[in-house]
């Protein structure tokens, strides 16, 4: 027998929201995504947006996916080198080529099914780690250069925050939905200072932000938060 649920969909936003505040029990399992593979975003970006898809991040390994439904591939960020490496790297990056795109939300917003909103996500610790210092460039910048480990996740932080400011506004955004990452099985990846210094204050402008505009702040994070007393 087909699901009557999956055939009708009924999204609800604004139970959904009701139910996240306390103000009313849930009736039913309310679907939400945080990420989509980028296979499906790369189809949907070419298909429907008619523009080509950028992977945009620094050379990563590859190797055989063993895996039943293989992709053929699997990457891995490489761990020891990030973009930036230096105060030349940093002042040579095209911050300013990196601007807010908005029309992926407007065309969302234009099509959802009635009932639907949309939350729009970004990073800020990770993207920083993965991509623009890497995991021992950040480590090994923290002991050497903990200025320019401040600048760079300020700027980035900033293009967060011009991102989520940008969109924000839309009737059709429900909530901010932020993933970064902080730990592991055992720890945080960076101390609690270091937390409290280059993370936790932008976590807490992005939720100033989408509390102005009378939207929803969610925060998703994995690891351990809580052994350090970061929590």
């Amino acid at each position: 027998m087909k699901n009557p649920l999956l055939e009708r969909p009924a999204p609800d936003f604004a139970e959904l929201e009701r139910v996240l505040k306390g103000k009313q029990e849930p009736r039913r399992v309310h679907i939400v995504e945080l990420l989509i593979d980028e296979e499906v975003l790369q189809a949907i970006t070419a298909r429907y947006l008619g523009k080509p898809w950028i992977s945009w991040g620094k050379a990563q390994g590859r190797t055989e996916d063993t895996a039943e439904l293989s992709r053929g591939e699997r990457g891995w960020v490489a761990e020891s080198r990030g973009l930036i490496s230096s105060w030349e790297e940093f002042e040579g990056f095209p911050w300013e080529k990196i601007q807010p795109d908005f029309s992926p939300c407007e065309f969302v917003a234009r099509n959802l099914p009635e009932g639907m909103k949309v939350t729009v996500t970004a990073s800020l610790f990770e993207h920083v780690l993965e991509n623009l210092l890497g995991y021992e460039g950040l480590f090994f910048m923290l002991h050497d250069d903990r200025e320019l480990v401040a600048q760079v996740f300020a700027r980035w932080g900033q293009k967060v925050y011009d991102y989520y400011a940008s969109v924000i506004g839309m009737e059709q955004v429900g909530a901010i939905f932020h993933a970064d990452d902080l730990g592991f099985k055992t720890s945080t990846l960076l101390s609690p200072d270091d937390l409290r210094r280059l993370v936790f204050p932008w976590l807490k402008k992005y939720a100033a932000l989408a509390h102005e505009h009378g939207k929803m702040f969610w925060y998703h994070c994995c690891g351990n938060v809580y052994r350090n007393g970061v929590i």
